[in-house]
């Protein structure tokens, strides 16, 4: 779950074991009062095996960015970033996909953690090997 930088939008997504699934939300904060409204969800993809863990908004709360695995049967697992335009007047529709990977890279099988805004304007995300020493 995290706040925009500006706080007046929510995004909340989570990783559910085995099969489960669960679309990311978005929703407008409103910070007198704290409450929330739900402006959209945002789909994950239930027929690849799709599972999101990690998301942040760009610095200046325009974007949202969330990190996916995708367990895709006949054309390979992949690790994914997809960024969305939160000010489009169809926020599903801006999904545009800005990073794609193999989930497994030399040999080691590689999935998304966190991701966060750091103090330079950057984004970064954190990342987990597992079968190997490290991931490129």
């Amino acid at each position: 779950m995290k706040f925009s930088p500006n706080g007046n939008m929510l995004a909340y997504t989570e990783s559910l074991p085995s099969g489960g699934s669960s679309d990311a939300m978005l929703y407008k904060f409103d910070t007198q009062i704290g409450t929330t409204e739900l402006i959209t969800n945002l789909p994950i993809d239930s027929l690849e095996g799709e599972y999101q863990y990690g998301l942040s908004f760009s610095p200046n709360s325009k974007l949202l960015y969330i990190g996916s695995v995708l367990n895709r049967i006949n054309s390979g697992n992949k690790i994914e970033v997809y960024q969305y335009n939160i000010s489009s007047p169809n926020i599903k529709q801006s999904k545009q996909t800005v990073f794609s990977k193999p989930l497994v890279q030399n040999g080691n099988q590689v999935v998304f953690g966190s991701i966060q805004n750091a103090p330079n304007g950057k984004i970064y995300i954190a990342k987990a090997a597992t079968g190997g020493s490290s991931a490129d």
